[in-house]
């Protein structure tokens, strides 16, 4: 997940004809997701979207010394 996810962690996903859940947009904040999820459906009654919060974590990363022991000097 890049650092733009990171900040737009509320998604609208939609239902694809594959029964596969697609994100199509990403926002920062769950009423703004709302307020497009509301005009989505006005433009597109018959498709199926929902608004979801991503909770993907990145497996962490090893840290990294400068003063490695095992480094010539």
């Amino acid at each position: 997940m890049n650092y733009r996810d990171h900040l737009n962690r509320w998604a609208i996903a939609r239902l694809s004809p594959d029964k596969q859940w697609t994100i199509i947009a990403r926002f920062r904040t769950c009423a703004d997701a709302e307020g497009y999820l509301m005009t989505l459906r006005q433009q597109h009654p018959r498709t199926p979207f929902k608004v979801t919060f991503s909770l993907v974590e990145e497996p962490p990363q090893e840290a990294s010394s400068c003063l490695d022991a095992d480094a010539p000097r």
